[in-house]
């Protein structure tokens, strides 16, 4: 599990039942259909970033990033992001 700072507040970031929730409410996409998690545009990149972050943020809090925080979570992202991919056997 990742952590990142925002403002002066440490937050974790995992992918939990309640990210992809979160998400979906936030969006209308379902994240297990195609490539909704591949094929970000800003707003769903702002949704999937909300979504992960562990804590008391809201979206807002997302849109007021700084560029610094914004790439500190972004990696933070990319490095708790589940593998999706099955070996096959």
């Amino acid at each position: 599990m990742a952590k990142v700072i925002i403002g002066d507040t440490e937050y974790q970031v995992k992918w939990t039942l309640g990210s992809f929730i979160k998400f979906q409410e936030e969006t209308g996409l379902n994240p297990f259909e195609g490539n909704v998690l591949q094929d970000l545009d800003p707003l769903k990149l702002r949704a999937l970033l909300y979504s992960i972050v562990v804590g008391d943020i809201n979206v807002n809090d997302i849109n007021d990033l700084e560029l610094s925080e914004l790439m500190e979570l972004v990696q933070a992202l990319q490095e708790t992001m589940p593998n999706t991919s099955a070996k096959k056997k």
